[in-house]
């Protein structure tokens, strides 16, 4: 059985890798990548490009909406029991 959701612990393990970068003036600015994508918040590329600035709240928002795109997909290719 999947968990239901990511954790806390999960959430946070994603932001210290990732890194919040580009924070000015309390916005965040979107960035290159080192691979050459466009990139804001916490590593979200979708829709991202340059001029691209977001809140703290949209850089949350979207980080938590890429993590249940992926958990999604997760669960549906993935059929044994996985834990946090």
């Amino acid at each position: 059985m999947h968990p239901q959701s990511i954790s806390k612990n999960g959430v946070d393990l994603i932001k210290k890798f990732e890194g919040l970068h580009k924070v000015k003036d309390g916005k965040i600015h979107s960035y290159r990548c080192p691979a050459g994508v466009w990139s804001a918040g916490w590593g979200s590329t979708k829709g991202v490009r340059s001029g691209t600035v977001w809140t703290r709240q949209e850089a949350e928002a979207r980080l938590m909406a890429d993590i249940l795109e992926h958990e999604h997909i997760v669960k549906q290719k993935v059929s044994v029991p996985l834990t946090q």
